[in-house]
């Protein structure tokens, strides 16, 4: 069981992590893209910065999700 809920520990923050998705998928491209991320923990969305393959996020708690749309 982790600190947060085992222990009682404070969620860590995290700031400055940027995640390149081109280690994912060779292939994708975000020079056409939107990039946002929903935070589920305050059911919030907000627009992530990205350059190349690789999206910056915003700072959070615990997790977000991503997501990535075509503007074409």
């Amino acid at each position: 069981m982790g600190r947060e809920f085992g222990e009682g520990s404070a969620p860590q923050r995290l700031a400055g992590v940027a995640v390149d998705l081109g280690r994912a998928s060779p292939a994708i491209s975000l020079t056409d893209a939107h990039v946002d991320v929903y935070d589920p923990w305050k059911d919030k969305w907000t627009d992530a910065q990205h350059s190349g393959t690789t999206v910056t996020l915003p700072e959070f708690e615990r997790s977000l999700v991503v997501r990535v749309r075509s503007r074409r």
